[in-house]
C-alpha cells in the first residue's frame, strides 16, 4: 500500500510541476526576411493608419515607399525604416535560429505594424509613425530628419554602444510662432519573435511603474487591452517585453508619465509617454533614451542599475531558481562544458537531500518487509476494516515504521525540483549549449534523427535521452517491487509510469532530461544498496532480510 501512495503523490505532484508553466502557443505572424538596403514593393499601398489611442482621425498622407538601412555591429545587424524613421527588425549574430543556422530574428515588424523607437503621437496632427523622414547615414550612426511648416523632428540613432544598446536622441523644434504642446508615445516593443514552442512560446509584458515590477503575458494583455491601446499612468523606469531568452526594454531619460500597451495581429506593442513638451516659438528641445535588445542575462542587465535584471523572473520559487543557476555557472567554470556542469549539479542535489532520500529508501523497505505481515492481516480481518486499520497500525508502531516516511521526504524536494526545473528550462546560459556526440543544444531536446511519420504525443523527431530516462526509471520501479507484495492494480501503475514520465520528459530540453536521468541512475545505486542492506526488522521472533 505504501508504494502505492508513494507513486501516486509522487506522479500527481510532478504533474503539477510539469505543468506548472505550460501554455498555449499563440499565432505568431509570418517570419520576414528583408533584404540590406533597399525597397520593399508592396511595403505601402495606401494612406498610412494611425495607431494610438482614441483621439482625432489625423489627415490621410499620401504613399510613399519604404526603404531600409542595415547596420552591423559585433553583436547584433539592425534594419532601419524611413518610414516612421523606426527599426523595423532586429537580428542577434551570437545567437542562431535552430532550424536556419543564421542569426537569430530578435524582433521584426511590416507596415502598418510600429517599429521599434517608433513615435505614436495622440492628438496631434501628424503621425509620426507613417511620415517618411530623409535619412542620413554617418558609420554607426543614423539620422532621420522630418521637416514641417509647425514643426521639424530629428532622430538620431547610435549603434556604437557595447552590451546589446543602441542609443536615441529626439530633437524637437517649434516652427510655428505660436506656442506648441507636444505629447507622443515611443514604441519600446514591438514585432518581439517567440524564443520556444509549446509551452514556453509566451511573451510577457513587463514595466517598472512607481517602485513596483509589472508582469503581464501576452493573453492577458490581449484580453484586457483594447485595440486602441491602454495607458498606465505612473513614475516610469522602463517598459520592455520578454520571451523565453530574450527581451527588448526603453529605459527614458526624461520624466515619463505612463505605459503604453495594445495588441495588434498577435503582436505585443509597448511604450512610454513622455511628460508632455510645451515648445515657445522657435524654441527647441532634446529627449534621450535607451533601447536593450538582447538576450536574458542578469549580469548584463544589472549592469544598468535600473532593475533591469528583474524582467529574469522564475515564478514563485525565484531565489532558489537563481541560486542553482548560480551553482550551475559555477561548476561551468570549473568544466568548461554545462553538460558536465549539470551532471555535477545533480551530485550536488542528491548529495544535499542524500539524509531525507535514505530515509524515503529505508522507510519503503520496511514496508516491503512488513508486506507479508500487512496481506495476512488484510486477509485475517477482510471482512471486518476497522480492525484490519487497527491491527495494521498496531504493526507500524510496533516496529516503528511511519507509513509516510517514503512520501514526505520526496515532497520535501518538490520546491527544489520546481526551482530545478524553471530555471534549466528558461536559463539563458544552456542555449546552443553542446554537451557530447549528438547533443548539440541543452535547451532543445536531443534528437538524432526524425522519422518519416509523426507519432502521437512524441513527433517525429527521435530522442535519446528521454527513453534512456524511462529504461532507468523502469529499472528503478523493478527493483522497488517485492514478489508477491503488489495487488494487480499495482502493477500496471508501476510498469506505466516510467512510459508517461518518458513521454512527458520527451520534447523537454535536454538539459532538463539529462538532470533527471543522472539523479535516477544515482537513486538506483543508493536505493540498490539500501534494498540489499537487512532491514533490523524482527518478525515472529527472527530477523526478516
Amino acid at each position: 500500500m505504501m508504494e502505492k501512495r508513494t507513486l501516486l503523490a509522487f506522479f500527481l505532484v510532478f504533474l503539477v510541476v510539469v505543468f506548472y508553466s505550460w501554455f498555449l502557443k499563440p499565432t505568431s505572424p509570418p517570419r520576414v526576411v528583408p533584404g540590406t538596403e533597399g525597397e520593399r514593393k508592396d511595403a505601402v499601398e495606401e494612406a498610412p493608419v494611425r495607431r494610438e489611442p482614441p483621439a482625432e482621425k489625423a489627415p490621410a498622407l499620401p504613399a510613399v515607399r519604404e526603404t531600409l538601412t542595415r547596420i552591423e555591429t559585433e553583436e547584433y545587424s539592425v534594419d532601419l525604416s524611413n518610414i516612421g524613421g523606426c527599426i523595423r527588425e532586429v537580428r542577434l549574430k551570437n545567437y542562431l535560429d535552430r532550424e536556419t543556422q543564421s542569426p537569430l530574428v530578435l524582433a521584426s515588424t511590416e507596415l502598418p505594424q510600429p517599429g521599434i523607437l517608433s513615435l505614436l503621437a495622440p492628438g496631434g496632427e501628424i503621425d509620426f509613425a507613417s511620415v517618411s523622414y530623409e535619412t542620413i547615414v554617418e558609420g554607426k550612426k543614423v539620422s532621420y530628419v522630418y521637416r514641417a511648416p509647425a514643426l521639424s523632428l530629428t532622430k538620431r540613432f547610435d549603434f556604437s554602444n557595447p552590451n546589446y544598446n543602441i542609443g536615441l536622441e529626439i530633437e524637437i523644434k517649434n516652427n510655428a510662432l505660436q506656442e506648441q504642446r507636444l505629447k507622443y508615445v515611443i514604441v519600446g516593443a514591438s514585432g518581439l519573435k517567440e524564443a520556444a514552442r509549446g509551452r514556453d512560446a509566451r511573451i510577457e509584458l513587463n514595466a517598472l511603474v512607481s517602485g513596483s515590477m509589472l508582469r503581464e503575458d501576452l493573453r492577458k494583455v490581449k484580453k484586457r487591452v483594447l485595440r486602441e491601446g491602454e495607458r498606465q499612468a505612473g513614475s516610469i523606469e522602463w517598459v520592455g517585453a520578454k520571451n523565453q531568452y530574450f527581451c527588448l526594454i526603453l529605459k527614458p531619460f526624461v520624466k515619463a508619465a505612463a505605459i503604453f500597451s495594445k495588441v495588434e495581429a498577435e503582436n505585443l506593442v509597448a511604450g512610454i509617454e513622455p511628460s508632455p513638451i510645451f515648445l515657445s516659438p522657435g524654441s527647441t528641445t532634446k529627449q534621450s533614451f535607451l533601447l536593450y535588445a538582447g538576450p536574458l542575462e542578469e549580469k548584463r542587465l544589472a549592469a544598468f542599475n535600473s532593475r533591469l535584471e528583474e524582467m529574469i523572473n522564475y515564478g514563485f520559487f525565484d531565489p532558489i531558481s537563481k541560486f542553482i543557476l548560480k551553482t550551475l555557472n559555477l561548476f561551468y567554470r570549473m568544466v568548461h562544458n554545462y553538460g558536465f556542469a549539470i551532471i555535477m549539479l545533480s551530485l550536488a542535489i542528491k548529495l544535499l537531500f542524500h539524509p531525507l532520500t535514505h530515509i524515503s529508501f529505508k522507510s519503503m523497505k520496511a514496508m516491503q518487509v512488513l508486506q507479508p505481515e500487512i496481506a495476512r492481516i488484510r486477509e485475517e480481518y477482510k471482512d471486518n476494516p476497522q480492525k484490519m486499520n487497527k491491527e495494521t497500525m498496531q504493526l507500524y508502531k510496533k516496529h516503528k515504521v511511519n507509513p509516510l516516511g517514503g512520501c514526505l521526504p520526496m515532497l520535501a524536494q518538490m520546491p527544489i525540483f520546481i526551482a530545478l526545473f524553471q530555471a534549466l528550462s528558461k536559463a539563458i546560459e544552456l542555449r546552443g549549449a553542446r554537451f557530447i556526440f549528438w547533443m548539440k543544444d541543452l535547451s532543445a531536446p536531443d534528437e538524432i534523427c526524425r522519422l518519416p511519420f509523426s507519432l502521437p504525443f512524441l513527433g517525429d523527431a527521435v530522442n535519446v535521452l528521454p527513453v534512456l530516462m524511462a529504461l532507468s526509471m523502469g529499472f528503478q520501479q523493478k527493483l522497488s517491487m517485492v514478489e508477491g507484495a503488489q495487488s494487480p492494480q499495482q502493477k500496471p501503475m508501476m510498469i506505466m509510469m516510467p512510459v508517461i514520465f518518458g513521454v512527458i520528459f520527451y520534447n523537454m530540453p535536454s538539459g532538463l532530461v539529462l538532470y533527471w536521468l543522472v539523479t535516477t541512475i544515482v537513486s538506483i545505486a543508493h536505493q540498490y544498496f539500501v534494498v540489499r542492506t537487512p532491514h533490523p526488522i524482527e518478525l515472529n521472533g527472527r530477523r526478516k532480510v
